[in-house]
Order: structure tokens, then C-alpha cells, then sequence
């Protein structure tokens, strides 16, 4: 009987340090002495790790073999809500490093009066349309700020995006 296959598909670069325990695990044989091949895959186009990682499993059956990758929630979320038969088995950060801050002289007392208020926000691109579209749920509004409809802005990397006005 063969082996099972872990397919692990990467979001950036594979081999960053992000990854390092698997493909340590993966190249030292440590994985296969405990009857498992894993197979670390290379980059993909920015956004399309979801769609990789379904096509992976699909091509690879009910044989026991896996495919896992690693990727943002503003690629994974628009992906599962269209349907991608991905699932999150756990978060990197398990409590959120983000936070919101006002200062006292804001005078916002609630996402509701926060939402209604121009204002300018510095985060990471990879977050930036996931946080749009929480803050304005949370508010009771189906405004999507800026037009723009989740998915594939930003694609990792860490890019600020600076003074985005909503």
C-alpha cells in the first residue's frame, strides 16, 4: 500500500521561515520515518492558494492522500463564501495582533458612529478588505467602502497600504 502525501502549498515565498518546522521535518526525513511523504510545493500566483489547494485534493482523490496550504483570510473567506471547498483548520495569530484606536477626543462611542465617520487607516493590505467589510457589518451596513469586493487585493507580502481613506 503507498504511502499517504501531505501536499503543503505555501503563500509567499515557501521556504521562508514561516514554514520552517515542516520543511525541516520534510527534509530531514522525519516525516517519512513516521510513514508520511510530504511534498512542499512552490509559489503560486498571489490569491489563488484556495483554488490551488482544492484542485490538489480533487486531482489527488480519496487515495489518503492531503493537501494543506497556508493562506490569508481575505483569499480564504471570499473563496469559501464562492464556493471553494476549503476549510480553515487554524489561524496563525490565535488572538488578532490588530487593534483599533481612537483618540479620547474622537468622541465615537460605538462601530455604528465609527462607520458613519471618514477616516484614514494604516494596515496591512492582506487585512484591509476583511476589516472593511467586518467594521460595516458590525455597524448594519451592506456598504462595501471603496467599491471594492473582497478577494485578491493585496496578495500577502506585508505591503502597507497607507492613508486609505473610506
Amino acid at each position: 500500500m503507498p504511502r499517504p502525501r501531505v501536499f503543503f502549498q505555501g503563500d509567499y515565498e515557501l521556504l521562508s521561515s514561516q514554514f520552517a518546522g515542516l520543511v525541516v521535518a520534510a527534509k530531514s526525513g522525519l516525516c517519512q520515518s513516521r510513514g508520511i511523504d510530504v511534498v512542499l510545493r512552490g509559489k503560486v500566483r498571489p490569491g489563488s492558494e484556495a483554488d490551488v489547494v482544492a484542485g490538489i485534493q480533487e486531482a489527488v482523490g480519496d487515495r489518503g492522500d492531503l493537501a494543506l496550504g497556508c493562506a490569508e483570510q481575505n483569499i480564504v473567506v471570499p473563496a469559501q463564501a464562492h464556493g471553494a471547498p476549503v476549510q480553515v483548520v487554524s489561524a496563525m495569530y490565535h488572538k488578532s495582533p490588530l487593534g483599533l484606536g481612537l483618540l479620547p477626543t474622537s468622541r465615537i462611542n460605538s462601530l455604528k458612529e465609527l462607520a458613519q465617520r471618514q477616516m484614514r487607516v494604516g494596515m496591512l493590505a492582506d487585512s484591509l478588505s476583511l476589516a472593511q467589510r467586518l467594521l460595516h457589518q458590525a455597524a448594519g451596513s451592506s456598504r462595501c467602502p471603496g467599491g471594492r469586493e473582497g478577494g485578491k487585493e493585496g496578495g500577502g507580502g506585508g505591503k502597507e497600504e497607507e492613508g486609505v481613506e473610506e
